[in-house]
């Protein structure tokens, strides 16, 4: 597993910060509550991107932006004039 390197992951364990996901292969990854609008539901496969893997062997993912079911939306900032 590489940073970068997108997974299906099925969601295994709700926590008040993020979700846990089962990426297969014995792998188990972070998705914080910070990438998500609405936290998906046990059970649930969500299309994730490996963003950091610390020195622990820990995985921290983010949404894979293709996929924009739980993604919250891009802030867009107005012009002054």
């Amino acid at each position: 597993m590489k940073v970068g390197e997108t997974f299906w992951g099925r969601v295994k364990k709700v926590l008040k910060f993020g979700v846990i996901l089962e990426l297969g292969f014995g792998q188990q990854g972070l998705l914080h509550s910070s990438e998500f609008r609405r936290s998906p539901k046990i059970g649930e496969k969500v299309l994730v991107k490996v963003i950091s893997i610390d020195e622990q062997g820990r995985v921290n993912l983010g949404l894979d932006k293709k996929i924009e079911k739980y993604a919250k939306p891009k802030t867009r900032t107005r012009k002054r004039t």
